[in-house]
């Protein structure tokens, strides 16, 4: 397999004063992205298999006596548009930041490549979200207090077609496009409330800040496979406290950070849209793993370090270091290949900010 994978996000925004004490704000961007997945298969005596997947479990199949080489195509953009109105009187010990957002992202599959052409079906989905950030100052103290609200509504379109051999031009092999039909709807809501709290030097940068959340999250999913209407549900609770450290050496700044969290899942439903049975029954090898990961009950911890420095006017430049390790505690109710398991991932990097 080969796949290269590319995401473009631009975004542009303004910010105007309207008053002493108010603040709005206007952005709007486009997201951009491309993944191509290419399978050769080497070994020409055996017999491989390629899936598309319809939904939860069901899936289109090829095989490579019928293509040796397999080629999925995925392209998509997305639109955002951002609102914001900030209320932060000079000198005032309260201020509060109200953002509101509407997001519209679409992705078509294609696959086969140059060899021909099958629509793989699309996707779409709308995204809602709400932040308000209420911010108190008390003497060397810094008080803010974070509401998120996001609602993310999602389906799946389905192409019936009908395989074609143009005889008069080498044989060419093309696809009639039947019928379409929604066949995978999706619903998501995420809230949390977050609370920081930041001790400020006498310069009013902070020199500690420590900050607790809870979150919760639903997620329903459901595939329409013609009289039935195979449905999974999860709902989570999670919570998470960090704490963190800044030092000010000359003009670097460098901060430290400590993170720790836990998850458990308080809704459980599982359905599989799989129609199949024996070896081609990939309920188990796929839809079961992806839903158990999703509602794991577990724990992780993480660490954070940034280090920056000025380089210019109004231009910052840095490097970071991050580490998480996640581990999972679940009941293997759907799955039973995470216990006992844990996931660590780690992420470093420079940036450049203006």
């Amino acid at each position: 397999p080969r796949t290269v994978t590319s995401l473009l996000p631009i975004t542009v925004g303004a910010d105007y004063r309207i008053a002493d004490s108010w603040h709005v704000g206007l952005a709007a961007g486009v997201r951009l992205s491309s993944s191509v997945i290419e399978y050769t298969s080497v070994q020409t005596t055996r017999v491989f298999r390629y899936f598309l997947m319809k939904g939860m479990g069901d899936y289109a199949k090829r095989t490579s006596a019928d293509e040796p080489g397999y080629k999925r195509d995925y392209q998509g953009n997305g639109y955002l548009g951002a609102l914001s109105a900030t209320w932060q009187p000079d000198g005032g010990a309260v201020a509060n930041h109200l953002e509101m957002s509407a997001e519209a992202n679409n992705e078509e599959a294609t696959d086969g490549g140059t060899s021909y052409s099958f629509h793989g079906g699309d996707y779409a989905e709308t995204v809602l979200a709400l932040k308000d950030r209420l911010q108190l100052k008390s003497g060397a103290a810094l008080h803010n207090l974070t509401l998120r609200a996001a609602y993310t509504n999602g389906k799946g379109t389905w192409y019936d077609q009908k395989r074609q051999t143009d005889i008069e031009h080498g044989s060419i092999v093309y696809y009639d496009v039947l019928s379409q039909y929604t066949n995978h709807k999706t619903q998501r809501l995420d809230a949390s409330l977050r609370y920081q709290f930041d001790l400020l030097g006498s310069d009013d940068r902070r020199n500690l800040f420590v900050s607790a959340e809870a979150a919760l999250g639903s997620i329903t999913r459901k595939q329409l496979l013609g009289e039935t209407t195979p449905k999974q549900q999860i709902q989570t609770i999670a919570a998470q406290i960090e704490a963190g450290k800044v030092l000010y050496i000359n003009k670097v700044t460098l901060m430290a950070q400590l993170s720790g969290g836990y998850r458990t899942p308080q809704k459980q439903t599982y359905a599989s849209g799989s129609v199949y049975s024996g070896e081609d029954n990939i309920d188990g090898d796929f839809t079961r793993r992806v839903f158990e990961y999703e509602s794991a009950q577990c724990w992780h911890v993480g660490a954070l370090a940034d280090a920056s420095m000025p380089v210019g006017a109004s231009i910052s430049a840095g490097l970071y270091a991050k580490c998480r390790y996640q581990r999972y505690t679940g009941k293997n109710e759907y799955w039973q290949g995470y216990d006992g398991t844990g996931l660590t991932t780690a992420d470093f990097g420079i940036y450049i900010k203006f």
